[in-house]
């Protein structure tokens, strides 16, 4: 942590890099900003890129800039915020500028948190490039650092992008390894003795044991940390309720298989519904979370989402981005531990990967004002409309618009194509019929020139004879 606080002073990016559950954001939240607050100079902001990275980045800037403001207005100025910054009305530079000029003496640090969002949720390049040239241009102005957490296998996206992969080799990023078992340790037992909760012995010796030094243990053995805590007993932490829970390992799977086989069956399907859309599949990469809307995991969904979000389940999170409700899983480590999670995505995988490329055309069309241009056609067109036979309850309310104004377009256009050959059909009869006219009449006037030859041969014979 303190190499981390000693490079943000002397560089304006610095990139958090680790495997999954590695504790990229733990590290910046738990250890980088208190430690830069104690400082009394940093503004200090924080998001996730989402699925529209520059309405992320333009609220919390709003925030810097309208502090009083109510969250109302915050989302209305955001939303024009965006708009202005990605279409280069506005430089995000200029935002930072003003930042800065109204909080002399101090100094603005950025942290975009899961920055591999911008690669799973935002799935158009040339919104990706500008928002990364957006973020590499202000950390040229004096007094802005950058941070950026991002999963290790997403690393290969980043470099792809010839800027960042410049910017990044001059600014060393930091990549975290597992955490040493002395370190795993203090993260058990001192928070503990902070609590005046006392563990039993040989406790964290087991959890130890458990927790290994795989790195993506992290998030298991704090969500198992959580569970055994809300067990404790005249403030001892006890090896039956550690058992009880399921250990490190099965923690958290245990608990969601719990809430899931209590569910009826109507809301079992339900369920599955719900989870899969809060899974974007890996396409060479593992599968991460995804913030998913309300219409996409189904309005009659949305009562047992708001079950599996509250206390007594909380294996998801709800929240709300500038249009309607949002839900998401509670930790990606439950995507990797849930066998039940794992069936349906694995059942699911083809459907779910195709719908995740809908959205994408879908988002496209969107964004160019529903130009008939975007809509779908061909080989796409078809396998929509099997889709949507086949899947209909799975798509959202605006998916299923779409498919149905693209088939309506082709529709149109085979109506269109089906005048125009009957136009051309009947020009061609018409052609055939006048061309035969022409060859009726041009055979009468063959004949009658002929009888007419004939007649005057004769009248000259007879007038020869009688002669």
């Amino acid at each position: 942590m303190n190499k981390l606080v000693e490079v943000t002073h002397k560089q304006p990016l610095i990139a958090v890099v680790g495997p999954s559950g590695s504790g990229k954001s733990s590290l910046v939240y738990a250890g980088l900003v208190p430690q830069l607050r104690t400082e009394k100079k940093w503004l200090i902001e924080s998001f996730l890129p989402g699925k529209e990275p520059f309405l992320s980045l333009a609220f919390v800037l709003v925030g810097q800039l309208e502090p009083e403001a109510g969250e109302t207005q915050k989302l209305r100025e955001a939303t024009g915020l965006a708009s202005d910054m990605q279409e280069g009305k506005i430089t995000f530079s200029q935002v930072v500028n003003r930042i800065l000029e109204r909080n002399p003496g101090q100094q603005l640090l950025l942290i975009v948190d899961q920055f591999e969002e911008l690669y799973t949720l935002c799935r158009e390049k040339e919104k990706q490039e500008r928002f990364a040239e957006a973020l590499l241009t202000a950390i040229r102005e004096e007094n802005v650092k950058l941070v950026l957490t991002l999963r290790a296998d997403f690393y290969g996206y980043v470099l792809s992008y010839r800027p960042f992969r410049d910017a990044l080799p001059e600014y060393t990023p930091q990549l975290l390894s597992s955490m040493k078992r002395e370190e795993l340790q203090q993260a058990i037992e001192l928070p503990s003795q902070k609590s005046e909760v006392q563990l039993e012995a040989k406790l964290t010796e087991i959890i130890l044991d458990d927790v290994g030094e795989e790195p993506g243990n992290l998030p298991l053995l704090e969500f198992a940390l959580t569970r055994l805590w809300s067990k404790q007993e005249n403030r001892v932490l006890t090896h039956h309720a550690y058992e009880e829970i399921g250990g490190v390992k099965k923690a958290i799977a245990n608990h969601a298989e719990q809430i899931f086989q209590q569910l009826k069956e109507t809301e079992k399907k339900q369920a599955e519904r719900i989870f899969v859309q809060l899974v974007r599949p890996g396409e060479g990469t593992e599968d991460t979370r995804r913030v998913a809307t309300r219409g996409e995991v189904g309005e009659d969904n949305w009562n047992l989402v708001s079950y599996l979000a509250g206390y007594q389940a909380r294996l998801v999170v709800t929240g709300r981005n500038e249009q309607e409700n949002t839900v998401e899983v509670v930790h990606e480590a439950l995507i990797r531990e849930w066998g039940t999670l794992r069936d349906w995505i694995n059942a699911s995988r083809e459907f779910r990967t195709w719908q995740e490329r809908l959205r994408a055309t879908m988002s496209y069309w969107q964004e160019n004002n529903r130009d008939q241009g975007a809509l779908l056609r061909g080989v796409a067109l078809a396998q929509a409309q099997e889709q949507l036979t086949q899947r209909q309850e799975e798509l959202s309310p605006d998916e299923v618009e779409f498919i149905q104004l693209s088939q309506q377009l082709q529709e149109q256009e085979q109506k269109r194509k089906q005048r125009q050959r009957q136009r051309i059909f009947a020009g061609l009869v018409t052609f055939s019929v006048m061309i035969s006219l022409l060859a009726v009449w041009s055979e009468m006037q063959r004949r009658q020139a002929i009888a007419m030859s004939a007649g005057i041969f004769t009248y000259y014979i007879n007038i020869d004879n009688v002669t």
